[in-house]
């Protein structure tokens, strides 16, 4: 098993490309967690954590801290990613595991873009 891991690893390292998406995703996913860390602020009273144009509701509450789990969605969608690009590209599936690692880089920057959304709703109210 850990022969498969460094043999892969190694594959992947070979490849500038592969590389240098994983890099890029690993960066972006930190920016954006840490960047989540210093927005979000610590409050006593419930806040809105979560919108929704499907009900009357429109904004759910909740507390500041389950806002964090927009960072481990994050977190989650970077290394799974990551680990399945890693399989794909020992697969020689290299075309298949780019396109995935720059589709991660959408859905990361996506990510980002509706949680600042409902991150300043809830610093507002």
């Amino acid at each position: 098993m850990k022969k498969h891991i460094t043999s892969t690893l190694r594959q992947m390292m070979k490849d500038r490309w592969l590389f240098g998406l994983v890099v890029a995703n690993a960066l972006l996913a930190l920016v954006i967690i840490i960047s989540f860390a210093i927005t979000i602020k610590p409050k006593e009273t419930q806040i809105i954590v979560q919108h929704s144009a499907f009900s009357v509701t429109g904004l759910y509450r909740g507390h500041w801290y389950s806002l964090w789990a927009y960072g481990v969605l994050q977190l989650m969608i970077t290394v799974g990613h990551i680990m399945l690009s890693a399989k794909l590209a020992a697969a020689q599936r290299r075309d298949l595991a780019l396109a995935f690692l720059w589709f991660t880089i959408a859905i990361s920057v996506m990510l980002a873009l509706f949680a600042y959304s409902i991150i300043v709703i809830a610093s507002v109210v």
